[in-house]
């Protein structure tokens, strides 16, 4: 008898992403085994994202989409199957299956834990990781001089954004709503503008030139996410160290944080894949599986078993990434999320495009996320 095929949606943001790896070797052991096979499809996030949004309008739907927790913000969107939690067993803690529900219902199966920004340093470049700005603008001129970049991020991407919001005392939302036309949102953007105009800090593309210019060694540190940790380490070896994002007038710089999981898109639980989608789940958090995120590409998973015998022998820097985690925030799963990250989006382009001033940006993120664009424009794709 034909084996039902399982369709698998998920992001890949170019070599540096090596999740990839164990994804298709997992999907290609479980399809070995007779219960189905499993048809990983990938595709940058932006397009998965808008995939996601069309479901609902009868466009194509996978059987499964490993995504951050925050795109739970689609549920409506992407008709995404609820689960009782208890259908799924686990060695997870209550926080790890809470970080992907929303108002009470378990929209999704968390498979992974970090997804958080950190700063990358190069050790033949910084003998010690500057742990302020100050400190930063103090290495500045001496590291110009030598061709270098002292520290560059992608600054056009909303997700970046955040460390430097939250080290101005702002926030995305206040009260389940918009809050980006604040004092803070302004401060932020004309703080950016000015490091990017002294030469301290520079803005580059999250997947492509930002990995590059630091492998080669023409940038001292990078704010980049903890999931390229193990690209970076194959590519740089010993040169390789990490830590925590620095101060900024001496306040942190916080990074959000999220699970990476399963949700079931198109109501699949509800139709006749259904057994072989559980099963395949299952297979997932086993600790075979969960140990293969963690031995082959360095990513940290939510089986707390696993976790615990990793950790005996785990690199001081894979111990600093894991230890990061607990000085961010969580990412917000409200279903204004997916506007709010667009309209970042767009208006930090504007800004950095010098189409509008910080004031002017500011506010026209609010009126963009608050009238919902993004996803009258997702609805129109």
């Amino acid at each position: 008898m034909k084996q039902k095929r399982i369709v698998v949606w998920h992001e890949f943001d170019g070599q540096g992403d090596t999740s990839i790896q164990v994804l298709e070797e997992r999907c290609a052991a479980f399809s070995a085994l007779g219960h189905g096979e499993i048809v990983p499809e990938v595709m940058n996030i932006s397009a998965l994202r808008e995939r996601l949004a069309k479901i609902h309008q009868g466009g194509e739907a996978p059987d499964i989409a490993f995504v951050p927790a925050d795109m739970l913000s689609l549920q409506d969107q992407a008709l995404l199957s609820p689960l009782d939690p208890w259908t799924v067993q686990a060695a997870m803690a209550k926080e790890q299956w809470a970080s992907m529900q929303l108002n009470g219902r378990q929209l999704g199966v968390p498979l992974l834990r970090g997804n958080h920004l950190v700063m990358f340093y190069n050790r033949e470049l910084l003998a010690q990781p500057p742990a302020s700005w100050e400190a930063i603008q103090a290495l500045a001129t001496g590291l110009q001089q030598a061709g270098i970049t002292p520290l560059a991020a992608d600054c056009r991407d909303a997700y970046w954004f955040i460390p430097f919001l939250t080290a101005h005392q702002g926030w995305v939302l206040e009260q389940g709503e918009p809050a980006l036309y604040r004092e803070q949102t302004q401060q932020t953007l004309a703080f950016l503008q000015q490091q990017l105009a002294d030469g301290v800090l520079a803005s580059q593309q999250g997947a492509t030139q930002l990995l590059d210019e630091f492998i080669a060694g023409r940038s001292a540190a990078i704010i980049c996410g903890e999931w390229i940790f193990n690209y970076l380490a194959q590519q740089m070896g010993d040169r390789l160290a990490v830590a925590g994002l620095p101060t900024l007038h001496d306040q942190p710089m916080v990074s959000m944080t999220s699970t990476i999981g399963f949700v079931y898109p198109g109501h699949s639980l509800q139709g006749p894949n259904r057994e072989q989608i559980l099963s395949f789940t299952h297979f997932m958090l086993n600790d075979e599986s969960q140990r293969r995120w963690v031995s082959e590409v360095q990513r940290w998973p939510v089986n707390q078993r696993v976790i615990d015998q990793q950790m005996q022998t785990a690199s001081p820097a894979r111990r600093t990434i894991l230890a990061l985690r607990q000085q961010c925030r969580p990412i917000p799963l409200e279903r204004i999320m997916f506007d709010v990250w667009y309209a970042i989006d767009v208006g930090l382009a504007r800004f950095f495009d010098k189409r509008c001033d910080a004031r002017e940006a500011a506010a026209f993120m609010q009126v963009c996320a608050r009238n919902q664009i993004g996803s009258q424009l997702a609805a129109l794709i």
